[in-house]
């Protein structure tokens, strides 16, 4: 339980003081750590690095003034987006509503994006991993809404304007791809090579459904010696677009 914190300006930062995750330390009989309690000690039930698996945040938005518009002028729906960035976070909240009789509430949509990988990927298993049809799975994406068709794509930037996905650590980068495996509505894996490249909802007992595999692959060339020894990392973008 942590103290409440007002964000009033844009770039405005909330430092979160300790980690999470379900990732276990290599030997418990040597180190200290946390135990299923999240209890700090060294034994061989102490096996978690972090004392949460989870950090929830809960997000309140509060108005800034009582200005009230024209009667007649502020019937209606409005709308606010709430970009949230920070290290391996981006996303982007959209705060709805409406006003008054005579205004029908703005279609609703669920969103999700379901990691499946562990939080480390052992490099080897990729070098076999060359095509759409044979690559990894790192994930599946999905949306529903009783009222809203839409579409999904991907993009290597938060901005949602690049397919250039790379995995990097420090000055080192190498590249590798992206696909899209459709499961709802059905269809082939796809290299995904632009976000322009869309995957389009479909209505199945009046629910607009996406649901898909989401992969990754390497290229012919990529091996051992294609890159030094270390860490990388790399983000995926997922974007909906209503329709």
């Amino acid at each position: 339980m942590g103290n409440n914190v007002i964000i009033v300006n844009s770039n405005e930062t909330v430092t979160i003081p300790s980690g999470a995750g379900d990732e276990l330390i290599p030997d418990p009989n040597v180190s200290f750590a946390y135990n299923i309690k999240g209890e700090w000690g060294k034994s061989k039930n102490h096996t978690y690095k972090y004392q949460y698996k989870d950090i929830w945040i809960e997000l309140t938005v509060i108005r800034t003034n009582n200005y009230a518009l024209p009667f007649f002028t502020r019937v209606g729906g409005y709308e606010s987006q709430i970009s949230i960035s920070g290290t391996d976070i981006s996303t982007a909240l959209s705060v709805s509503g409406y006003y008054f009789w005579g205004y029908d509430e703005p279609g609703s949509y669920i969103f999700s994006v379901e990691r499946t990988c562990p939080p480390v990927i052992p490099i080897d298993e990729l070098f076999d991993k060359k095509t759409p049809a044979n690559s990894y799975l790192v994930g599946y994406a999905r949306y529903n809404s009783t009222e809203t068709a839409a579409s999904l794509y991907f993009a290597s930037d938060a901005g949602g304007t690049a397919a250039d996905f790379r995995f990097t650590s420090g000055a080192n980068s190498f590249p590798y791809y992206v696909a899209y495996y459709p499961i709802t509505p059905t269809g082939t894996v796809a290299k995904v090579d632009s976000p322009s490249k869309q995957f389009s909802s479909t209505k199945i007992d009046n629910n607009h459904i996406i649901y898909g595999e989401i992969r990754i692959y390497v290229g012919m060339g990529t091996n051992y010696y294609s890159m030094p020894a270390n860490t990388y990392s790399s983000k995926i973008y997922c974007f909906i677009s209503t329709n």
